[in-house]
């Protein structure tokens, strides 16, 4: 009886977070013409559900304390995240009615300053992802064990991985100035290509992202075009993970026999289930062995990568040093936490709630700040930060801080 009492809790989270969903749909709709998909009420409840859906469902499935413990964690926090974004955006509707100052307009760029900006980020990027591969000893992407060769490329070389993403940038400006739809996907596809040769696809994924957002709200594209791309790149962001798992040789994946059966439907489908389901699986090792506030970090995971930087600094990223902590072992990355699992790491039961109006509130400023500077390198700059605040919800904040500081300073 208390199962299915837990099943219908966990049908009711997933219908209420997909409400929110539709319902900014619809507004959107009304408001601007168009899918306004930044809105605080669009993309971060859909990631939500994508990163925390599969995973409770499969908790409740293990037992019913496992379950109930996964859907207490999960559910009630995006209901904080809710209050937030609300509160944000009544103080912002409260400032526009008292026709106080709007969001400064920066300086204008023009646009022969633009394309010095492209062509010098795009010169440095191409040169520090071939001293990357240099000092790799090979192109990750290319090798036998992709799985692992990535990891090993990156030890010792993450200054030119990071001097990489000048290529992100260089994109993200050029559409700024230019809508050509042709030079743009070459160019798009060139820096892609140049990325994901590193063996991580996180880049590529960003890349792209950001570049269709700053495209579609300067040309809004037509809702039934968006929901190709979005299925498009979600087939190869699968397959390319999959590639990782094939390229990597164990058996110990199941995906991978299936895989080696010919049964690449399953697999795929399998993968689409799985991967997000592990997110749940690492959220719920945090909160089992992070249950004594004397283990709190109180904030040293928001800085922790920072520290990756500094030459001569032997620290493993969070996420690996929380993989070896927990004795987690497979092969790869690291142990990424989630959001609310990081918040867990931290502050503890009281952080988790707390933290999530917080978050709210900035995703709220942060969209309104974007669609008054759609044009320029502020909103930009906005644009970038609520991605990588998106993909923290599976990788937790220390996952973002160091990528998401590094861009704005090579815009700024």
């Amino acid at each position: 009886m208390n199962m299915e009492k837990n099943f219908l809790l966990y049908i009711i989270f997933v219908l209420s977070v997909a409400s929110v969903v539709i319902f900014g749909t619809i507004y959107s709709f009304r408001k601007h013409g168009f899918f306004d998909f930044m809105s605080p009420y669009i993309f971060f409840p859909i990631m939500y559900l994508v990163v925390y859906g599969p995973g409770v469902h499969k908790s409740l499935t293990i037992s019913e304390e496992y379950g109930r413990e996964a859907l207490f964690y999960t559910a009630l926090p995006f209901l904080f995240y809710l209050i937030g974004a609300l509160t944000m955006n009544l103080m912002l509707l409260k400032r526009d009615a008292l026709n106080l100052q709007n969001v400064a307009s920066p300086r204008q760029i023009s646009t022969n300053i633009y394309k010095r900006i492209v062509k010098l980020t795009f010169f440095i990027g191409f040169l520090s992802m071939i001293a990357f591969w240099i000092k790799a000893g090979n192109i990750p992407a290319l090798t036998s064990d992709l799985e692992n060769s990535r990891v090993a490329a990156l030890a010792g070389n993450g200054l030119f991985y990071h001097l990489s993403m000048c290529l992100m940038t260089s994109v993200w400006v050029f559409i700024l100035y230019n809508e050509k739809q042709k030079r743009l996907f070459a160019f798009l596809a060139i820096s892609c290509l140049l990325l994901i040769s590193t063996g991580w696809r996180n880049t590529s994924i960003a890349l792209i992202f950001v570049a269709l957002t700053i495209y579609h709200y300067k040309k809004p594209i037509p809702f039934r075009k968006l929901i190709v791309l979005g299925t498009i790149i979600i087939f190869l962001i699968s397959i390319f993970g999959l590639y990782r798992i094939y390229s990597s040789g164990l058996r110990t994946y199941k995906l991978m026999a299936m895989m080696e059966s010919g049964n690449y439907a399953g697999a795929f489908f399998g993968y689409l289930y799985n991967y997000p389901v592990v997110f749940t699986d690492n959220l719920m090792l945090v909160i089992n062995n992070f249950n004594g506030y004397s283990k709190l970090l109180y904030g040293k995971t928001f800085i922790w990568n920072l520290w990756l930087l500094l030459p001569g600094k032997d620290i493993q990223p969070f996420d690996f040093y929380l993989k070896d902590l927990l004795g987690v072992g497979f092969a790869g990355g690291g142990l990424p936490p989630t959001i609310i699992g990081d918040l867990y790491i931290n502050f503890g039961i009281l952080g988790v709630f707390l933290g999530m109006i917080p978050i709210g509130m900035i995703w709220s400023y942060l969209y309104y700040i974007f669609v008054n500077n759609k044009n320029n390198l502020i909103g930009l700059s906005s644009v970038i930060v609520l991605y990588y605040l998106s993909v923290s919800i599976r990788g937790g904040i220390e996952n973002i801080v160091l990528t998401t500081t590094w861009l704005l300073v090579v815009i700024f």
